[in-house]
């Protein structure tokens, strides 16, 4: 399944009725009397992020003041001029931060379902900051991380290359904040291995900016692979292991040894499979099986 399927998948089971909290802000501006306000989410110890402005707005707010925070961050809102009410302010930002903790639930919905259901398509996932802060940790991922040529220390998502490091970094940051898709070729058990980086939440949309990563998934073995042929396209269970050994390279000669059977039967059996799975050519079978999972 595709990570943009996903993602609607995870909206729609998210509440559709999420509060404003980009008009909360602006209400915000008219209570307390100020000339602008910010919000902003910084990382860690990473650059601030202006999520969404109200009023003017420059480089030195006169006040900052705390709103909500979780393991990797924290929401502030940076106030500009000056409170006419103290008192109306107080109510104010508790309206503010009750919008705000609404959509970060709502975010948190998001992500855990764009988790489950990339993972039940047997896609081994990551997400996290532009930073590259993990969200979780590396659990049913962490097998494939080091042959990925990637490893998590500290809740931190790195690449054991200098070089992929840095693309690894911004590849987080164009998918996190821009919005940007981007595959990576990372050096991984000395070979090199694809992964990609999409966005999965992003500014201005969402509080706080996310990134999944797409780790190669699992090579199925050859029993999985002649089940998903019996099932796609209702081969016998001898030709489902003729495919199967097809889709792992075994030439024609190598399978009749094996089976102990003539070359000759053998490519019968390969041309049944091949008609049975609508295509003329063993490279087409093996693309079939491939993007069958």
């Amino acid at each position: 399944m595709s990570v943009q399927r996903a993602i609607t998948i995870a909206e729609a089971a998210s509440s559709p009725a999420e509060p404003d909290w980009r008009r909360t802000l602006a209400a915000f501006l008219v209570e307390t009397g100020l000339a602008g306000a910010a919000l902003e989410w910084r990382e860690g110890g990473g650059e601030r992020l202006a999520l969404a402005t109200a009023g003017a707005c420059h480089d030195r707010p006169s006040q900052v003041l705390p709103v909500l925070s979780d393991a990797t961050g924290r929401l502030s809102l940076a106030l500009h001029g000056r409170l006419f009410d103290p008192r109306a302010a107080d109510a104010a930002l508790g309206r503010l931060e009750a919008a705000c903790r609404a959509q970060f639930g709502f975010e948190d919905r998001v992500v855990e379902v764009v988790r489950e259901v990339l993972a039940s398509g047997r896609r081994r996932v990551l997400l996290c900051r532009p930073s590259g802060a993990l969200l979780a940790p590396a659990s049913a991922a962490a097998l494939a991380l080091e042959a990925s040529g990637l490893a998590s220390r500290g809740g931190q998502l790195s690449a054991n290359d200098t070089q992929d490091q840095f693309l690894l970094r911004q590849a987080l940051r164009a998918a996190g904040l821009d919005g940007h898709r981007r595959r990576l070729a990372l050096t991984g058990d000395g070979r090199r291995v694809f992964v990609e980086v999409r966005p999965v939440l992003r500014p201005p949309e969402a509080l706080r900016p996310v990134a999944v990563v797409l780790l190669p998934s699992p090579k199925p073995s050859h029993e999985e692979r002649c089940e998903v042929l019996q099932r796609l396209f209702g081969l016998t269970a001898a030709e489902a292991a003729i495919g199967a050994a097809i889709a792992d390279g075994a030439r024609v000669e190598d399978i009749a040894r094996s089976r102990d059977v003539a070359v000759s039967t053998v490519r019968s059996q390969v041309k049944a499979v091949l008609q049975k799975a609508g295509v003329g050519r063993q490279v087409e079978l093996v693309q079939r099986l491939a993007e069958a999972g």
